[in-house]
């Protein structure tokens, strides 16, 4: 990382980049204890930032690219992030396009997700709600094999699907 100002309580203007990303980030830490931050990624892999989740290769790409905050009282299970996403298609696999809006809170233990939307040229997602809760999904799809690296992923392991499509309809 590259601060072009640090004080003590306060880092301004941070730019960094690297073969991942680039970011903008302004951070702050509030008596030596309350930290925030907030800024704006571009840029971002999706294939490279999946595989901090998974070690399994994923088929499609994307660019990620928007804004995030984060904050947390050093020391205290309490952090709470949240992030707005476009993914834009990029070379090299199926691609991705897409929004995600996002928010994690330590302290409730949610994962929650605004109108969020993923799609392939076969298959479109569209969710929204807290996972592990009440997560409302829509999914349509002209090509299953889009929907098995997603139920693997889930799974935590290899997924057979019990039908097949054969020109839109399933057997």
């Amino acid at each position: 990382f590259f601060f072009k100002q640090k004080t003590a309580y306060e880092i301004k203007e941070c730019d960094w980049s690297s073969d991942v990303c680039s970011s903008d980030l302004d951070a702050y830490l509030d008596a030596w204890k309350d930290f925030r931050a907030q800024g704006a990624v571009a840029d971002l892999n999706v294939r490279q930032a999946a595989s901090m989740a998974t070690q399994r290769a994923i088929p499609w790409n994307g660019t990620l690219a928007g804004t995030f905050e984060t904050r947390v009282s050093l020391g205290q299970p309490n952090l709470v992030t949240n992030a707005s996403l476009a993914i834009t298609p990029a070379p090299g696999g199926d691609p991705l396009t897409g929004h995600l809006d996002v928010a994690y809170d330590q302290t409730r233990g949610t994962v929650e997700l605004g109108s969020s939307s993923l799609a392939t040229s076969a298959t479109r997602i569209e969710m929204d709600g807290t996972l592990g809760r009440t997560l409302r999904v829509r999914a349509r799809t002209t090509r299953l094999a889009d929907v098995l690296p997603a139920l693997e992923f889930a799974q935590n392991g290899p997924v057979e699907l019990p039908l097949k499509l054969n020109n839109g309809s399933v057997s």
